[in-house]
């Protein structure tokens, strides 16, 4: 990508990956509905957690730019853990710290491999 665009100045991989890490979380928008849906779940007393892959000031960022943190009864980062999606105790320890079960829980993803595709352990 460095090479491919037409750069007034030229940034090193470096450059444009603290410029990323700066200003990407910046542009996160909720989906439409998403805190309305997080709204309904809290009322039902359903218990939520949020799995995310992904370096920690990112990933956290993203969470409270948009307002979701309250929402959630465990989040786990994989680099605050050092493991990640789809090692199958990341899952175990989100059920652990929400105090459920396996067969009474619900993924929701959007990666095929990472979420979709965990194998029951």
């Amino acid at each position: 990508m460095i090479e491919r665009l037409p750069w007034v100045k030229r940034p090193d991989l470096d450059g444009l990956t603290r410029y990323y890490e700066l200003h990407d979380m910046t542009h996160a928008r909720a989906m439409n509905h998403a805190v309305r849906t997080l709204e309904q779940c809290k009322a039902l007393g359903l218990k939520l957690g949020i799995i995310t892959n992904g370096r920690s000031e990112v990933q956290h960022g993203k969470i409270d730019l948009l307002g979701l943190r309250p929402f959630f009864g465990t989040i786990l980062v994989s680099e605050d853990i050092d493991m990640k999606k789809p090692d199958p105790q990341i899952y175990r320890i989100a059920l652990e710290r929400l105090g459920t079960l396996a067969e009474e829980t619900i993924i929701a993803g959007d990666h095929p491999r990472n979420d979709i595709g965990v194998q029951q352990t």
